[in-house]
């Protein structure tokens, strides 16, 4: 089976036992083999990544978000638009932001574009 990027893959590596990683692109190495870019959030709260020939993994699953799912970008508040390739478009919220000697600003709702593979590791448990 293959996998494509936004989809949640499972890969032994050693000394962690098996993980949970979400694809991010594919690239050909030098032998002209395919691998895949894996990227997943670490413990810190920053993000990890791995390249690994594609043939190693194992699907986990290939999420779908639907027009008007609640999701996260970001730490902000949104629902899903669509997605064109691997970018996905996303209804931010309104959000207040406080600034020094002003106080609380309003930020009215905006669309933001965000790479599919990243909405995927803050959205599902990875």
């Amino acid at each position: 089976m293959t996998v494509a990027v936004g989809d949640i893959v499972a890969l032994s590596v050693a000394g962690s036992g098996q993980l949970r990683w979400v694809v991010s692109g594919f690239l050909s190495n030098p032998s002209g083999r395919r691998e895949a870019k894996l990227v997943r959030k670490n413990m810190y709260g920053t993000y990890s990544s791995y390249q690994r020939n594609t043939e190693g993994l194992i699907p986990i699953e290939t999420p779908v978000f639907n027009s008007g799912d609640k999701v996260w970008v970001d730490g902000n508040r949104g629902e899903y638009m669509s997605r064109d390739g691997d970018i996905a478009r996303v209804m931010l919220a309104v959000r207040r932001r406080q600034f020094t000697g002003v106080g609380f600003i309003e930020i009215r709702p905006a669309i933001a574009t965000v790479s599919y593979h990243l909405l995927v590791v803050e959205n599902r448990k990875v």
